[in-house]
């Protein structure tokens, strides 16, 4: 073992032996010496070391995905199959958020802040195998904003006099306000507004031939509460 004193013996009578009764995590030497008609050797042949596996190990590739307003999936991978869960706003000291329990590698955190910063810390419980628990893992994410902006604006069915103009949705809104103008315009101080309802499209007519226009959409989430505007198109 590690220490000087800690050593034990043992014969082997084929090429391979199988150590028990080890400590979890910790560095072992082996010395391997021939035993010929009772006789061991004096000078190790074969020297080895290595270093036993964690009892618990912690939780990896802890993720986020979906996130949304006011709720967010947190995912992990383990061979354990109990969880101890810990989270907060971002910032928060450990023993002091919101705990759960969980059976699975998955937990689904609800009633969060939109546009808030959280994170969550996630340990493997082992105790039922008597190995204790893990080591904590973590992950960081932001929820959305309480009305997100709509991406992936888009022009299509393009003619001398028309386009069609569709986007995804921010979130669950049925209801933007898109605004339309020359090339460069700033949406909040000049354009043509137009209010779409239920559908993400809106079918610009009327246009002058072979000129440039730009294309912002907002959400509308409520009636006081409206998102930034789209990315440029």
């Amino acid at each position: 073992a590690d220490g000087e004193n800690d050593w034990q013996s043992v014969t082997a009578t084929d090429t391979f032996y199988t150590l028990t009764g080890l400590a979890p995590e910790t560095t072992y030497n082996v010395y391997v010496v021939t035993n010929c008609d009772g006789t061991p050797g004096e000078d190790a042949t074969i020297t080895y070391n290595f270093t036993t596996a964690v009892a618990c190990p912690a939780p990896t590739a802890v993720t986020a995905s979906p996130v949304y307003v006011n709720d967010a999936t947190v995912t992990w991978t383990s061979t354990s199959t109990t969880f101890n869960v810990e989270y907060g706003e971002t910032g928060f000291t450990q023993g002091s958020g919101t705990t759960e329990t969980v059976y699975d590698n998955t937990i689904t955190l609800y009633n969060l802040t939109p546009e808030t910063s959280y994170t969550v810390y996630v340990q493997a419980d082992c105790s039922g195998d008597n190995d204790g628990v893990s080591q904590w893992a973590s992950v960081q994410f932001t929820t959305l904003p309480s009305c997100p902006a709509p991406t992936a604006v888009t022009a299509t069915n393009v003619t001398s006099s028309s386009a069609d103009i569709v986007w995804t949705a921010g979130y669950q809104e049925s209801e933007w306000e898109l605004r339309y103008g020359p090339e460069n315009f700033n949406p909040d101080t000049s354009s043509v507004s137009e209010i779409v309802t239920g559908t993400e499209l809106f079918q610009m007519q009327n246009l002058s031939a072979d000129t440039r226009f730009d294309v912002y959409v907002r959400a509308i989430c409520s009636g006081t509460d409206t998102s930034a505007w789209s990315a440029r198109m």
